[in-house]
């Protein structure tokens, strides 16, 4: 009943063709008194939008490079132990060799064998 007292400027009822309940604008004109504000408010946000992702981006490029270098050392560090790998694996060869069994005997252990003569020198300094 209140709905009596309300004025509707813009709006009428079509029952016949759409329906009683179905109201249909005349006036379709949209107000442009905040569409200025969308747009402003749309280019702050691509703004913020631009800046957020060429900070991060900024970032991940220092990361890339901090990756690179390490990278560069780890290669480094595997090209060492491969050198390594190869010496140990040269040295294991050359310890089952006679030669070093000798050599080991030799200057470890002191031994000699039975027809061998060794001369050593004299500390001395008195003569």
């Amino acid at each position: 009943m209140a709905e009596k007292n309300v004025k509707r400027k813009n709006v009428t009822r079509k029952s016949k063709r759409y329906g009683r309940h179905v109201v249909v604008m005349q006036n379709r004109r949209i107000s442009h008194n905040y569409t200025w504000l969308a747009g402003v408010a749309a280019v702050a946000l691509m703004t913020i939008i631009c800046l957020a992702v060429g900070r991060s981006s900024g970032r991940l490029e220092d990361k890339n490079a901090a990756y690179d270098k390490q990278i560069a050392q780890l290669n480094v560090q595997i090209d060492e132990q491969n050198k390594r790998k190869e010496d140990l694996k040269t040295r294991s060869i050359y310890v089952t060799t006679k030669q070093f069994i000798e050599e080991f005997a030799r200057e470890k252990l002191g031994l000699v064998y039975e027809d061998e003569l060794i001369f050593r020198a004299n500390d001395n300094s008195d003569n």
